[in-house]
């Protein structure tokens, strides 16, 4: 039920259900949510007591609503925690990529390197072959 203030409800729900306790606005044989025919007109202390409820369900919903915030900023700032953590993990996997790249290529390099030296040598070899041939045939 919407709560209002004190005037306006006492104007609006002048009778009670005195089998369930629901205010009724209408002048109504019987009652709209037990359908009992125990109508009576509302009293200072039906008004009083629903006040002390309507209060009280309040509190309870704010501190409900105020437990709801706190768990969602404990989960927000876990998720930023997360999304942190994640972003550095990305950050040192494009670091390791980068370097495993690097060494590759600097291997690449020595492996050439190795290879043009041997075809030095196998070169040197063949000039030197050559040589002793001609030597060999004069």
């Amino acid at each position: 039920m919407k709560i209002l203030d004190k005037k306006r409800f006492k104007k609006t729900y002048k009778q009670i259900c005195d089998s369930c306790g629901h205010f009724v606005h209408t002048d109504a044989q019987y009652c709209e949510v037990c359908g009992a025919e125990t109508i009576r007109k509302a009293t200072k202390e039906d008004y009083a007591k629903h006040e002390k409820v309507a209060t009280r369900e309040s509190k309870e919903s704010r501190k409900h609503t105020e437990e709801v915030q706190r768990e969602d900023a404990k989960i927000k700032k876990q998720a930023d925690r997360l999304e942190k953590e994640a972003d550095k993990v990305v950050k040192e996997a494009r670091k390791d990529e980068r370097e495993a790249e690097k060494e590759a290529r600097k291997d690449e390099r020595e492996v050439e390197k190795e290879a043009r030296k041997d075809e030095r040598e196998a070169e040197k070899e063949a000039r030197k072959d050559e040589r002793e041939a001609e030597k060999a045939q004069k």
